[in-house]
This record gives C-alpha cells, structure tokens and sequence, in this order.
C-alpha cells in the first residue's frame, strides 16, 4: 500500500501541469501514489496527463464528463486514496526535492495530524514573501481557544494557511472531514481545514519552503462572490465553535478584508466601492455580527489606511 496519496484535480490547466507533474514524478525517495482526476476538461489536459503518467504504477487517471467542481473532485480522490497520508496537489504547484519524504517523516516521528509547510509564491516568475510561521511550531491536543485560533478563515492572524496544496494531512481523518455538503464558489479549502482542525488534535508548522506556486489569477471571477462564501464559512464555523462572538469578529475581518482588496489589490475608486457595498450591508447578518460603521466611515478609513501605506512605502524607497 502507498504511503501517501497524491491527490491531483484539474480543469483546463494543460500550460502548467507539465511542470507540477515532474517535480512530482522526481519525488524519488518517498513511497507515493498519484490520483490524477479532469474535472471536464476542453483543453489537452487530460492528454498531457496520460502521457507523462501512464505506465507509472500505482496511478489513477480519471475524467468526469461533466465538471462537478473543485469540492466534488477533491472528496472523489480522497475516496479513492488508499495511503494512510494524503496530499493535494494543484497544477499550478510544483514540488521541491525530498519534500514528500520530509513532510511524511514528520508526521510518523511526532505522531500529528496534520503537517503545514511553507509556500513561495510566484507571479510572473518573481518570487513573492514566503507566508510567515517563521519557526517550527507544535500544537498537541490544542484548545478550544487555539482551535478559534487555527482557523481563523481569511488567513487574517492564523497561523494556518487558506490552502489544502501546502499541508499534509491523515486520510480517514480527511475522509471525515470532507463529509459535508459544500457548494460555495470559492473557500472549499477554508471549509476543508476548519471542519479537519475540529477533528484533528494536534499539528506541526514547518520551518521549510517545499512546496511553490504560480500566483496569477483573476480576481474579477470570484471578487463578486466572495462575500457570499464569506458568509458560508461564518455559518460552518457558527455550526462548530460554542464561541459565536469570536466568529462574529472573524466575519467583520472579512468584510474589512476584503473593502481593502477592492480598494488596493484591484484599484477600484471609493465611490465604486460604496457602490458595490452598500446593498450587500443591508443583510441584516452584518448588524448581527456587531458591525456598528456606515459604509462611508468603512471606506473611508481603509482608503485613509492605504494612502499612508502606500506614503511610507514611497519614502522607504526615497530614503534608500
């Protein structure tokens, strides 16, 4: 039996799987199934697959004639994973050397749940910063509180990623864990660890990069949407923390998060934001979080906050 299962969906990503599937076949030191699933692809990505892999044993290949989803064809592979670890691997991902073998011996030498890795980034080839947990940490039956903490859903002060690619997990805990319904548009990954960390007891964060990735994608395909599965996330976690208030605050961090985003990352105008917004604070849910600002003052204080970021960044540069 494999010892890992290396869960791999794709939907029309045949320009970068090449790539993620090498580094994943150069993986020579760790004992490793692949579970390669189409979810309904047009391009060649099916094709590409079968050429690099076919032949490979302990490898199944899979296409779905109809797309079902990220969610859906993440729980297919779990079901089909017959290693005792799993991993997710996405096309845009690739691998480092030995990192298969690290994050397994990890997991069987502290006897955890769950094993977080570090993640370079890339757009455009150029390396962003590596996300923050700059020592190895262990969590050993961690407390309700630390749970609140863990899974804090945006990655706004948790310590735990919003991926699934960067962590390794145990399978009949996985399989546990993804047995619920989810149809939100973006977040599956979010909803995976939160509904995983509550079945979990214990986890380490590694101080090594293994794993890396291309970062482009559009933020205009889901910008639209976030808010829903925002408020999707807020239900789940509603559902499995005694803490409402806590999770009440998360929300508002995400509402502010994301006023941010619209403002900085995609550069929309004040106005356009007030715009977007102001139906959206009408959802009586807002108030019941305890969200006290107008959508004026709201705006108007992230817009402030961005402009003297922004300052200080400027003068850095000068100063150098």
């Amino acid at each position: 039996m494999a010892v890992i299962s290396v869960v791999i969906p794709i939907s029309n990503q045949s320009m970068r799987l090449k790539k993620s599937l090498q580094h994943l076949l150069a993986q020579q030191d760790a004992n490793f199934e692949i579970i390669l699933i189409d979810d309904a692809s047009t391009d060649d990505s099916l094709q590409l697959a079968r050429s690099i892999l076919d032949g490979r044993p302990g490898t199944q290949i899979l296409s779905h004639k109809k797309s079902l989803g990220l969610w859906h064809t993440r729980r297919e592979g779990i079901s089909l994973a017959r290693g005792s670890m799993l991993l997710f691997l996405d096309p845009r991902e690739w691998l480092e050397p030995g990192t298969l073998k690290r994050l397994s011996d990890t997991m069987l030498s502290f006897n955890v749940d769950m094993v977080q890795m570090k993640r370079q980034r890339y757009v455009h080839n150029v390396p962003l910063k590596i996300n923050d947990h700059p020592e190895a940490q262990y969590w050993q039956v961690y407390s309700d509180d630390e749970y609140r903490r863990l899974t804090r859903f945006v990655g706004v002060g948790s310590c735990i990623t919003p991926f699934c690619g960067d962590k390794l997990y145990r399978t009949d805990l996985l399989r546990e864990a993804a047995d619920i319904d989810f149809n939100g548009r973006w977040g599956e990954a979010q909803v995976l660890n939160i509904n995983y960390l509550r079945l979990a007891r214990s986890l380490i964060l590694t101080d090594f990069a293994g794993i890396n990735a291309d970062w482009v994608h559009n933020y205009f395909t889901f910008q639209f949407s976030r808010l829903d599965d925002y408020k999707r996330l807020h239900t789940l976690k509603s559902c499995l923390c005694a803490d409402r208030e806590s999770v009440d605050r998360e929300l508002l961090d995400c509402l502010h998060h994301h006023i941010h985003e619209l403002l900085g990352e995609l550069a929309w105008t004040p106005e356009a934001v007030s715009y977007f917004m102001g139906r959206e604070l009408e959802n009586p849910l807002w108030r019941q979080a305890g969200l006290t600002e107008n959508i004026d003052e709201l705006i108007a204080g992230a817009h402030t906050s961005l402009r003297r970021r922004r300052l200080k960044a400027i003068l850095k540069r000068l100063v150098r």
